[in-house]
């Protein structure tokens, strides 16, 4: 039997004893009751006890029963389909592949750094192969014009066309009547080859130049030592040694350098490619310094200057862009050019031209310019600086190469540069 149906005995034993004892000391004259009376009242009792077990038990089962299904709600959660277990499975299957993911990526990661590494090593080295083959390449064009000499001024007439024999007659008059030379040594030069520098084009403003190539270096020797001769004369005929493209133009860049020390007072001489400052005897060399190397162009840091875009011209598969952005000293100039060749395809093209100019505390005007290979562009696209009265400013302007335009690529250079720097104010604003 349960604790609750003793105590409910217990309790109507109590009663029923002190019920009698009550009675006994109010009327000790009542006749107690009869025996089957009180078997009858325990058995009562002792049935409502059995169904306040049974009632209770049926709770405690019923509530059993509940927990039971909760369990087994819980063990479905865990265990079922779609459950927590199954789902702490897919998220550690997750883990274990975004670790996989993340170790691989570390792994590509530090052999595409490797690859960079040696990649920028092959750059670097395959740039200094390309500057050795050009400076070579240079001695060898120089060396087999060393022989020549370049004669500007001569007029064409209809009768040379086409005929070698009436241009010799052409040029030994010249040697003989504008030079004085006798006749007898202009008869024994022996030229090589003898011609008009390009085509013909009657919008020409200036007559061909005349190339002439000597046997031996001698008679070259023999032309040039008569030049003081044609400059007594005031002639319009000129005569310079032959020279590649890339001397001729960094002589013209020297001669306006040393324009700009003769209003100075400084006096200087060029030789060869060299300016020379005649009471020192030091050679000038450019402040600004070389190129932009590739490995400053690869290396560092991202791109920090205010770049402004230009217009873009295309003209005969040849494509011009332009780059421009303030700048205020030498510093300033070389780190905005790095800037710039690291823009997205800028590095890429045939030929990256650029200027520079800019006024110093002290007011003087720093200026330069760099063909790379565009030879006359980098003066041009300078001098439309200057005649735009522009200062504090670095412009590239960049030609990817598709064929021949002739003078009209110096157009499209100093159009696309101006638009650049017309453009700074406008992005800055």
């Amino acid at each position: 039997m349960s604790n609750n149906a003793t105590q409910s005995l217990d309790n109507r034993k109590r009663h029923r004893v002190s019920d009698s004892a009550n009675m006994e000391s109010e009327t000790e004259t009542e006749t107690p009751p009869p025996k089957d009376k009180i078997e009858e009242f325990q058995i009562r009792d002792i049935f409502q006890g059995i169904t306040n077990i049974q009632n209770t038990l049926g709770g405690f089962m019923l509530r059993m029963d509940a927990q039971g299904r909760h369990l087994d709600e819980l063990t479905n959660d865990i265990r079922g389909k779609h459950g927590m277990q199954e789902q702490v499975e897919l998220v550690q299957e997750q883990a274990n592949d975004t670790l996989y993911t993340v170790t691989e990526l570390g792994s590509n990661q530090e052999k595409m750094l490797r690859e960079l590494s040696r990649l920028r090593d092959y750059v670097i080295k395959l740039e200094f192969r390309v500057n050795s083959q050009e400076k070579q390449i240079l001695e060898l064009k120089a060396r087999s014009l060393e022989n020549n000499i370049i004669i500007n001024g001569i007029k064409e007439h209809d009768p040379e066309r086409g005929n070698d024999e009436n241009l010799a007659k052409i040029i030994q008059n010249v040697f003989e009547k504008e030079l004085e030379m006798d006749k007898e040594s202009v008869g024994n030069m022996h030229i090589k080859a003898l011609y008009r520098m390009g085509d013909r084009d009657a919008r020409r403003k200036f007559p061909r130049p005349v190339c002439i190539q000597f046997a031996d270096k001698i008679y070259k020797d023999m032309v040039m030592r008569k030049i003081p001769v044609l400059r007594s004369k005031k002639s319009p005929i000129r005569i310079a040694s032959h020279q590649p493209e890339e001397l001729r133009e960094k002589r013209r860049k020297l001669f306006d350098i040393q324009q700009k020390y003769a209003a100075k007072n400084v006096d200087t001489k060029i030789k060869g490619d060299k300016l020379v400052f005649t009471r020192s005897g030091n050679i000038y060399r450019d402040k600004l310094g070389q190129r932009p190397s590739a490995d400053e162009v690869i290396s560092g840091e991202e791109i920090k200057s205010p770049i402004s875009a230009g217009k873009q011209i295309e003209d005969n598969g040849n494509r011009f862009t332009a780059h421009a952005t303030p700048t205020e000293s030498l510093k300033q100039v070389r780190g905005v050019l790095i800037d710039i060749m690291r823009v997205p395809t800028v590095s890429s093209a045939s030929h990256n031209v650029f200027a520079y100019r800019f006024k110093s505390n002290d007011g003087t005007i720093h200026e330069g310019a760099d063909d790379d290979g565009e030879h006359g562009a980098g003066r041009a696209l300078l001098r439309s600086l200057v005649d735009n009265e522009h200062l504090n400013v670095t412009v590239v302007v960049s030609r990817w190469y598709g064929s021949k335009i002739g003078a009209r690529r110096f157009v499209h250079i100093k159009d696309v540069g101006l638009s650049a720097v017309k453009n700074i104010n406008t992005d800055s604003g």
